[in-house]
C-alpha cells in the first residue's frame, strides 16, 4: 500500500541541520566567542526537515546535474510528478524550460503558498532557543538569526502544484493543457515510486505512459534505489530498471545519489 506523504513523513525523510552553513558548524560557544576559551559548552543546534532555505540550492544543484546527463534531449518544456513545492520546477524554468509540476499530498497542497515561519520557531523552540539565537558566520562572528538566514518568513514556494493524480485521461488532459502546445518534452518523478508497492506502480506507470504525448519523449524517474526505510519498495537501480522494462516501458532509472542511469 502507498505511503502517505503527510507532514509526519516528511518530517522523518528530511532532517537537516538548521545551524549549518557554508563556512562550517561551529561545537562549543568558545568557538564564537560566547564563552571563555576552553569552555566546553556546546554551541546550540535545531533541525529542520523539508524547508525550502536548506534544501533550494541542492535542488537546483539536482537540475543542473540531470540537465547535463548523457542522452537528455535539449528540452524546452518538462512536466515533474510528485514535485513536492515545485522548487525543481522554478530551477528548470531558471534554465529557460517551460515547466510545471503535479502533488495530490495534503501535506503540500495545504500548506504551499504559506511561510515556513512557525515551522523554524518550533524547530528553535525544541531547542530552548528563540530569534535572538544567532549563527556563526566565516569571520566567526554572529550572523543573522536563522528565520532570515534561511528566509522563512518568506513564501515557500513560487510555483503552484497543478493538483491532479493523473489516474484518468481527464486529470492527464489537464496537465498537458497547461503546456503550450498541450505537450511536453519530458516527464520527470520526484521520488514516487518508491512508495508504492508493485502492484500500484503498474497502475501508476500505466497512467505515466499513457501522459507521454508521443515515443520520443524522454520519461526519467528519480529514485532512492534500496530506501534505507524499510516501508519503502525495496529495490536495487538495476531492478527498478528491471520491473519498469518487465511492464513493457522504456522508461530510465535515475539513482539521485549517484546519477547513474539505466
Amino acid at each position: 500500500m502507498a505511503l502517505t506523504w503527510d507532514r509526519t513523513l516528511y518530517d522523518e525523510m528530511y532532517v537537516l541541520h538548521g545551524y549549518k552553513t557554508r563556512w562550517g558548524i561551529p561545537s562549543t560557544l568558545a568557538q564564537v566567542g560566547l564563552a571563555p576559551e576552553g569552555d566546553k559548552t556546546p554551541y546550540p543546534k535545531f533541525k529542520v526537515h523539508y524547508h525550502r532555505g536548506p534544501m533550494f540550492n541542492a535542488t537546483v544543484t539536482l537540475i543542473k546535474d540531470l540537465l547535463a546527463l548523457p542522452g537528455v534531449p535539449n528540452i524546452t518544456k518538462a512536466l515533474v510528478i510528485g514535485g513536492g513545492f515545485g522548487w525543481s520546477v522554478e530551477a528548470l524554468e531558471a534554465n529557460g524550460i517551460e515547466a510545471f509540476h503535479t502533488e495530490i499530498g495534503d501535506h503540500i497542497l495545504n500548506t504551499q503558498g504559506t511561510t515556513e515561519e512557525q515551522e523554524f520557531l518550533d524547530a528553535l523552540a525544541a531547542q530552548g532557543l528563540d530569534t535572538t539565537y544567532r549563527m556563526w558566520a566565516e569571520d566567526g562572528t554572529l550572523t543573522l538569526d536563522p528565520l532570515i538566514r534561511w528566509g522563512a518568513r518568506n513564501v515557500r514556494n513560487k510555483k503552484q502544484a497543478v493538483e491532479e493524480d493523473i489516474a484518468s485521461k481527464g486529470s492527464r488532459n489537464k496537465v498537458k493543457n497547461k503546456f503550450t502546445g498541450n505537450s511536453m518534452d519530458i516527464i520527470i518523478t520526484e521520488l514516487v515510486l518508491e512508495s508504492m508497492d508493485d502492484n500500484e506502480l503498474a497502475n501508476f506507470l500505466s497512467d505515466v505512459e499513457a501522459l507521454r504525448p508521443n515515443p520520443t519523449v524522454l520519461v526519467l524517474h528519480v529514485i532512492v534505489p534500496n530506501h534505507p526505510d524499510v516501508r519503502f519498495n525495496q529495490k536495487s537501480l538495476q531492478e527498478w530498471h528491471d520491473f519498469i522494462v518487465g511492464l513493457g516501458l522504456n522508461h530510465l532509472v535515475l539513482d539521485v545519489s549517484t546519477f547513474e542511469v539505466l
